[in-house]
């Protein structure tokens, strides 16, 4: 779960569009999000306002970082199973048998680790999507209002700064999003 939400921050991706995420470009479907030389290739197309433009998320060491970690953690799970138990597959996030991790697993993983941090660390209730807005404010922040809708594949600048209004709300309407490593 580390990994998804770090690759969800430095991508500025949402978990719909993660969970879909391949380690290599599948020829028949050469749109759908997948890890390529460059970095890691999204189009959000699925979105109603989205441009649809292809988005390209370039290498950084922090997002090699994670995505290493990631694929490390994969081999060393597939090491301990038996040949036959092994299961093959291009998505770059899966379950801990192998096979491609999918929304509701992921969203499950997600609500309880945030119940278990309300309790433990009095965290404000928090929604994935906080880190999608998170991203794309500190996007802005550093590199301006264009880099950051071209992040979040906007069709207008008035989207970008909705998000940063949302993410900014008083706890407990929505909260702010504490991302590790800042």
């Amino acid at each position: 779960m580390a990994c998804l939400i770090e690759i969800a921050y430095l991508t500025g991706q949402d978990i719909g569009v993660l969970v879909r995420i391949l380690k290599k470009v599948d020829p028949e479907q050469p749109d759908e999000p997948h890890v390529c030389d460059e970095g890691i290739f999204f189009r959000r197309d699925k979105v109603k306002h989205s441009t649809g433009a292809a988005v390209m998320v370039e290498w950084t060491p922090r997002l090699r970082a994670a995505v290493s970690r990631l694929l490390a953690l994969q081999a060393e799970r597939a090491l301990r199973k038996r040949a036959s138990q092994r299961v093959e597959t291009n998505h770059l996030f899966t379950k801990q048998a192998g096979t491609p991790l999918n929304y509701e697993a992921a969203s499950n993983a997600w609500q309880r680790g945030i119940k278990r941090a309300e309790a433990l660390y009095k965290v404000p209730p928090t929604m994935f999507r906080d880190i999608r807005a998170k991203a794309l404010t500190d996007k802005e922040a550093r590199e301006g209002i264009r880099a950051a809708n071209a992040m979040g594949a906007h069709s207008t600048e008035a989207q970008t700064p909705g998000l940063r209004a949302a993410h900014e709300r008083p706890a407990g309407r929505r909260s702010q999003v504490a991302v590790p490593g800042q």
